[in-house]
């Protein structure tokens, strides 16, 4: 599923909180996306899972923060998940 946002779509407060300004759009596709009880997950495939810690944290981070902007969908309502065929490492902000 692709998402992005744009300049300008985070507020000041938003923007002092998440630590991020964006000067150009941010693009991505998800991998998976899935509604389990009260909150959506976004997964994502990364080859060596335990290796990408911090970078795939921050890329599905961006992702959550897309979808909630086109969505509507509050972060704390959004977890997200980067695994491979050994490891599953799960975020959320609540």
């Amino acid at each position: 599923m692709p998402v992005y946002i744009k300049p300008g779509e985070l507020t000041k407060s938003e923007q002092k909180y998440y630590g991020l300004t964006l000067d150009e759009p941010l693009s991505g596709h998800i991998d998976i996306l899935q509604q389990r009880f009260t909150k959506i997950h976004i997964l994502d495939y990364k080859p060596d899972a335990n290796k990408n810690d911090k970078a795939s944290a921050e890329q599905l981070f961006l992702y959550a923060l897309a979808l909630s902007k086109r969505t509507g969908i509050p972060m704390r309502k959004i977890a997200y998940a980067y695994f491979d065929d050994k490891n599953y490492f799960q975020l959320s902000l609540a």
